[in-house]
């Protein structure tokens, strides 16, 4: 995987080395390590910076990258002309700011680069068990996929969660996940052929996975779930070109949050 992975000091950003690491080490990994510098001034400290940073990894780096300027244009730039398939940043991708500035960086690069974001938060250190976030949509196709090779390639457990509208009054007495999924994938809706479609293909890669149907505001149900549920990771989808006003709405709102938001680091996957 062509991974670039964006180093903004150390040692609080070895956390976001050693977990992008850790990712893109599935199938045949490509890493490349970047910082920014405010200026020229600033080269030689972010060669080092580089320096140490590839001394955290147990894998070749194929190329240490400084760019000058603003972190997000420079990330998406560089993004852009190299076609990663992953970007990895921290929360913390700028130092030396208070939060109020630094919180819309991984919303802004998650927005705008080209590739699959990786948001990698503070405490993250195992890929025990992944959160896969499917809302019923085309574009969710790349998330499960994606979602279920890195589970099944890490040895993850998943838990798939839906989040659909509030509970119809006929559901009121239902108390059980499963009893509610059935009666929505016994239907011939979109989103109950979705539904079988993920799980035929989680069941094709044998993993372990626990559904979940949740009601409410999407971005709430997806991060009280990840809490609940103790997950590693969260995979959810960003947007696509030439994406439905609903789809921009959906996911102009749900993404940024749990982005900003979440307590467990974020992969936002882009489709091609």
């Amino acid at each position: 995987m062509k991974t670039l992975i964006c180093v903004a000091g150390l040692p609080y950003g070895e956390r976001t080395i050693t977990f992008g690491a850790k990712l893109a080490a599935v199938g045949a990994p490509n890493i490349s390590l970047l910082t920014v510098a405010e200026n020229r001034r600033g080269r030689a400290a972010a060669e080092q910076l580089l320096e140490e940073a590839a001394a955290l990894i147990d894998q070749p780096v194929a190329a240490r990258i400084v760019r000058l300027g603003s972190p997000v244009e420079q990330i998406v730039q560089e993004s852009t002309e190299e076609e990663y398939e992953m970007v990895v940043i921290g929360e913390h991708v700028v130092h030396g700011l208070v939060d109020l500035f630094l919180r819309p960086v991984p919303r802004e690069i998650t927005k705008k680069a080209p590739s699959s974001v990786l948001v990698v938060k503070e405490g993250s250190r195992d890929l025990k068990h992944i959160l896969l976030c499917t809302g019923g949509r085309q574009v969710n196709r790349a998330v499960v996929e994606s979602g279920a090779a890195l589970a099944h390639d890490v040895g993850a457990k998943v838990t798939m969660l839906h989040v659909s509208d509030p509970v119809p009054v006929m559901y009121a007495g239902l108390n059980t996940m499963h009893e509610t999924l059935d009666d929505i994938i016994k239907t011939n809706t979109p989103i109950a052929q979705h539904l079988r479609w993920t799980f035929d293909l989680l069941k094709r890669y044998q993993l372990e996975v626990q559904p979940i149907l949740a009601h409410g505001v999407a971005a709430s149900e997806i991060m009280r779930v990840a809490q609940e549920q103790d997950v590693d990771l969260i995979v959810i989808g960003a947007q696509v070109a030439k994406a439905s006003w609903l789809d921009e709405l959906l996911m102009s709102t749900v993404t940024p949050q749990v982005v900003d938001h979440a307590a467990c680091s974020v992969l936002v996957v882009r489709a091609k």
